[in-house]
Protein backbone atom coordinates (compact mmCIF):
# COMPACT_ATOMS: atom_id res chain seq x y z
CA UNK A 1 0.00 0.00 0.00
CA UNK A 2 3.15 2.15 0.79
CA UNK A 3 3.84 1.84 -2.99
CA UNK A 4 0.56 3.53 -4.45
CA UNK A 5 0.70 6.19 -2.36
CA UNK A 6 4.40 7.10 -2.96
CA UNK A 7 3.18 5.99 -6.94
CA UNK A 8 0.37 9.31 -6.74
CA UNK A 9 3.01 11.38 -5.52
CA UNK A 10 5.13 10.72 -8.29
CA UNK A 11 2.04 10.76 -10.62
CA UNK A 12 1.24 14.31 -9.22
CA UNK A 13 4.45 15.70 -9.44
CA UNK A 14 4.93 14.84 -12.57
CA UNK A 15 1.91 15.86 -14.14
CA UNK A 16 2.53 19.30 -11.78
CA UNK A 17 5.68 19.47 -13.94
CA UNK A 18 4.01 18.65 -17.04
CA UNK A 19 1.21 21.33 -16.90
CA UNK A 20 3.14 23.95 -14.90
CA UNK A 21 3.86 25.66 -18.33
CA UNK A 22 0.00 25.77 -19.31
CA UNK A 23 -0.71 27.36 -15.67
CA UNK A 24 -1.23 31.07 -15.66
CA UNK A 25 1.23 33.14 -13.50
CA UNK A 26 -1.50 33.65 -10.57
CA UNK A 27 -4.01 30.96 -9.85
CA UNK A 28 -6.97 31.70 -8.12
CA UNK A 29 -7.60 29.56 -5.13
CA UNK A 30 -9.69 31.59 -2.87
CA UNK A 31 -13.23 32.65 -3.55
CA UNK A 32 -15.10 34.95 -1.32
CA UNK A 33 -19.17 33.96 -0.59
CA UNK A 34 -20.11 36.36 -3.45
CA UNK A 35 -17.60 34.49 -5.78
CA UNK A 36 -15.12 37.14 -6.38
CA UNK A 37 -11.45 35.80 -6.02
CA UNK A 38 -9.62 37.13 -3.05
CA UNK A 39 -6.43 34.35 -3.44
CA UNK A 40 -3.65 34.71 -5.91
CA UNK A 41 -0.77 32.81 -5.49
CA UNK A 42 2.07 32.61 -8.00
CA UNK A 43 2.53 29.96 -10.40
CA UNK A 44 4.76 27.61 -8.46
CA UNK A 45 2.71 27.04 -5.47
CA UNK A 46 -0.34 26.74 -7.00
CA UNK A 47 1.52 23.77 -8.99
CA UNK A 48 3.20 21.78 -6.05
CA UNK A 49 1.51 22.71 -3.23
CA UNK A 50 -0.57 19.33 -3.22
CA UNK A 51 2.32 17.14 -3.70
CA UNK A 52 4.07 18.80 -1.05
CA UNK A 53 0.82 18.57 0.74
CA UNK A 54 0.78 14.67 -0.18
CA UNK A 55 4.29 13.99 0.68
CA UNK A 56 3.90 15.79 3.75
CA UNK A 57 0.52 13.82 5.46
CA UNK A 58 2.36 10.38 3.70
CA UNK A 59 5.78 11.27 5.87
CA UNK A 60 3.66 12.14 8.93
CA UNK A 61 1.52 8.66 9.02
CA UNK A 62 5.16 7.01 8.65
CA UNK A 63 6.94 8.81 11.32
CA UNK A 64 3.93 8.85 14.11
CA UNK A 65 3.49 4.92 14.66
CA UNK A 66 7.51 5.17 15.38
CA UNK A 67 7.63 8.34 17.69
CA UNK A 68 4.50 7.20 19.74
CA UNK A 69 4.83 5.86 23.28
CA UNK A 70 2.72 2.93 22.36
CA UNK A 71 3.50 2.58 18.57
CA UNK A 72 -0.29 3.07 18.56
CA UNK A 73 -0.46 -0.83 18.65
CA UNK A 74 -1.58 -0.44 14.96
CA UNK A 75 -0.73 -4.28 13.23
CA UNK A 76 -1.46 -6.12 10.24
CA UNK A 77 -4.39 -4.98 7.73
CA UNK A 78 -5.50 -1.85 10.35
CA UNK A 79 -2.30 -0.29 9.68
CA UNK A 80 -2.39 -0.95 5.95
CA UNK A 81 -5.77 0.25 5.75
CA UNK A 82 -4.91 3.38 7.26
CA UNK A 83 -2.05 4.32 4.43
CA UNK A 84 -4.35 4.44 1.43
CA UNK A 85 -6.20 7.81 3.59
CA UNK A 86 -2.80 9.37 3.52
CA UNK A 87 -3.05 10.41 -0.16
CA UNK A 88 -6.46 9.64 -1.07
CA UNK A 89 -7.58 13.28 -0.58
CA UNK A 90 -5.45 15.11 -2.03
CA UNK A 91 -6.03 12.62 -5.50
CA UNK A 92 -8.51 15.05 -7.03
CA UNK A 93 -6.66 16.41 -10.01
CA UNK A 94 -8.59 18.52 -12.11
Amino acid sequence: MRYISLAMIVVAVALSFILYPALPDRMPTYWNLQGDVNGWPEKMSGAFAMPAVMLGVLALFAVLPRISPRGYAVYGRSRAATRPYSTAPFSNLR
